[in-house]
């Protein structure tokens, strides 16, 4: 079992604040300007209700229509695809084809369930040797293989890609879960973690660059699809004019777009190669003020600064 390398270096609470109003209303505190840790160190899944770091599961074990799944937590950047080699020892990592899950979308799912394996004595099945390669939510490579499935529990196998390519020894794992409450895991401690709450993410999304024949890894921005949280962008009026939220125009995050996030639409961090950033990742509109509404509450917020991995934003209550 691995223990999450950041956890024990960044306290829970993750942020520098600075100039904070600290008064209390009923959205909780206001005025709050947050600069965050490194990023390429670790994610940040934030709350803006607690004001706090999150830790997020990266697989979901649950049961569907006569069928076992697995799915992977697309709303925290989770990413994996079928490698195609059906053997756990010498199957490779693949440079594409990677997915997300959502809007009812699977890179595992049920397809690797043996039905001819189909026990109904206990209604098991065993897996068909598939082997999938997962990029976890704390920036971690996993080989990943679900040995057998049941109403009751899964057993898989995964091992972590070192850095020099290998692999580490394959782990082992019983995962109990039953219909009515599905599993939710996290494979970097290889435990069992409840679901968190959060509304918006700073991460880290692999692209795989032929250029250089490796991963590159560019800062995005996610909303947490699966609580349904929406995002407004008002970009003709200041932060502090800005008092009640828009009709029209709300954004949620989906599987395959995240109107925030690298590649996106309203991509907040842009990468320019150019003078005068020179291969530098920033803000590309301090200006704009995001509306975020977490479903219990509304917030402005408005991404000031980005350098090396460390953002500096400010929200508000509205």
């Amino acid at each position: 079992m691995r223990s999450k390398y950041f956890v024990v270096a960044i306290s829970a609470f993750m942020f520098i604040m600075t100039g904070c109003d600290n008064t209390k209303d009923d959205n909780n505190v206001t005025g709050i300007e947050i600069t965050t840790t490194d990023i390429n160190q670790a994610p940040l899944f934030f709350n803006f209700g607690s004001v706090s770091y999150e830790n997020v599961h990266d697989i979901t074990f649950l049961s569907g229509d006569m069928t076992y799944l697995v799915g992977l937590n697309g709303s925290a950047g989770v990413v994996g695809v079928k490698s195609g080699i059906n053997d756990f020892t010498t199957a490779t990592l693949p440079t594409a084809g990677y997915a997300s899950d959502g809007d009812g979308n699977y890179v595992v799912g049920d397809s690797w369930m043996d039905m001819s394996t189909y026990n109904p004595s206990d209604h098991s099945i065993q897996g068909d040797g598939s082997v999938y390669f997962i990029r976890t939510a704390s920036y971690e490579w996993v080989k990943f293989e679900v040995l057998s499935g049941s109403p009751s529990s899964f057993s898989i196998q995964y091992a972590f890609r070192n850095t020099d390519g290998t692999y580490g020894a394959a782990e082992t794992a019983t995962i109990p879960y039953t219909s009515a409450e599905p599993a939710y895991f996290d494979l970097t401690t290889g435990s069992v973690i409840p679901t968190a709450d959060w509304q918006l993410a700073l991460t880290l999304v692999p692209e795989y660059s032929p250029e250089l024949s490796s991963f590159m890894y560019m800062p995005t921005i996610l909303t947490n699809m699966d609580a349904s949280v929406q995002v407004a962008i008002i970009d003709d009026m200041a932060f502090d004019d800005v008092v009640t939220a828009p009709v029209s125009g709300w954004m949620m995050d989906e599987a395959d777009m995240h109107p925030l996030g690298y590649g996106g639409d309203y991509m907040v961090l842009v990468y320019h190669p150019e003078p005068p950033y020179n291969h530098k990742v920033i803000v590309e509109n301090p200006g704009y003020v995001y509306i975020i509404d977490t479903g219990n509450y509304v917030y402005k917020l408005q991404f000031k600064l980005y350098n090396s991995g460390i953002m500096l934003f400010s929200y508000e209550g509205l």
